[in-house]
């Protein structure tokens, strides 16, 4: 009756009983398997189990690949402004007023919206060398979007993984892959995803996860004054989403650069342009941070990070048939095709 969650072979088995045996005769429990949940309820006299239907997922896969796409002549005028905010070199650079120069342009993920101020933030160090920049709104001064200027880059691939993401997020939710915290609610492992948009093939934005830190950037230390790594469910659920789906997707490139820490709580993998293939120096299949897991060690939390893995993976295993049809699907609405169609015939 205390909600107790134990792993055995493989399997998570959490039971809860409500009202004690002694005092009803009737209790239920939940019974969390590689499978769907389901619910019995067990009398002592007549034991029948009434097991939950299970929620479908094959069809809430209808993910647009690129729904923000970006207005290419719009592209072209901000990515001129921001090579005007450069040239000085200060970081961040001043503000431009678009509506002083009447610049009419959209805000990027925001069709109904025109972009009305910009700046730049920083330049990142990544070979592309590409730009945070601040957008608001026409007319407004509240609630800026922060996005990464990409040009050089086919970003349709990363959208590509990110409609993948969510639809891993949806299946582990719907298979009761679940973290239950001490004293807090069950929270299902899921990947933090954002919006891309693309302009062209070559050219686009990427939004910015709010309060993104990366990995390079967490402080990690043997006390808990001054460490970046705190233990919280959200980061044990993030955190199992980003290295199961990096694994099974053969994402590459997973530097510490392209990892990053969201409000100091969420785990998330950025930058899919190395997929199956990889540069001539990389990381293994699994790039936990060790601060990472040193944290979760001293804190009691590996086990637990290590079974959900597994649970996780063991859900993508089970449903792959679903995930490759979700893959293709998504592929295909590609125009035109990617330069290097991975996983097309795999």
């Amino acid at each position: 009756d205390d909600g107790t969650t134990i792993s055995l072979a493989g399997s998570r088995l959490r039971l809860t009983a409500s009202p004690k045996l002694d005092e009803d005769p009737a209790w239920e429990s939940t019974v969390q398997t590689s499978g769907p949940i389901h619910r019995y309820v067990f009398s002592s006299s007549e034991p029948e189990p009434e097991p939950t239907l299970q929620l479908e997922v094959a069809d809430s896969a209808p993910f647009d690949v690129d729904p923000h796409k970006y207005p290419p002549e719009d592209y072209e005028q901000l990515k001129g402004l921001v090579a005007e905010l450069t040239t000085s070199g200060e970081w961040p650079s001043p503000s431009i007023s678009l509506v002083d120069r009447d610049i009419d342009v959209q805000l990027p993920f925001a069709p109904g919206l025109r972009a009305g101020e910009i700046r730049v933030i920083r330049q990142f160090q990544s070979k592309a060398k590409p730009y945070q920049v601040e957008m608001y709104a026409s007319g407004s001064k509240t609630a800026p979007i922060n996005v990464v200027v990409k040009d050089g880059d086919d970003l349709r691939q990363d959208q590509v993984v990110l409609v993948i993401l969510e639809f891993f997020n949806k299946l582990w939710e719907r298979e009761g892959v679940v973290h239950h915290p001490e004293g807090g609610e069950a929270l299902p492992v899921k990947a933090p995803v954002y919006n891309v948009a693309t302009a062209n093939t070559q050219a686009g934005f990427v939004e910015m996860l709010p309060d993104a830190v990366p990995v390079d950037d967490v402080k990690g230390k043997d006390t808990v004054e001054g460490n970046d790594w705190r233990p919280s469910p959200e980061l044990m659920v993030s955190a199992v989403a980003a290295f199961v789906s990096g694994y099974v997707l053969r994402m590459r490139d997973r530097h510490k650069g392209n990892m990053v820490l969201c409000k100091r709580m969420h785990f998330a993998n950025i930058d899919f342009g190395w997929l199956e293939e990889q540069p001539s120096i990389d990381t293994g299949p699994w790039p936990i941070p060790q601060n990472l897991k040193a944290m979760l060690k001293k804190t009691g939390g590996w086990a637990e990070f290590c079974d959900l893995c597994w649970d996780a993976l063991c859900v993508l295993r089970a449903n792959q048939d679903e995930v490759m049809d979700c893959w293709r699907r998504h592929l295909v609405k590609v125009e035109p095709s990617l330069a290097i169609p991975y996983y097309h015939h795999e």
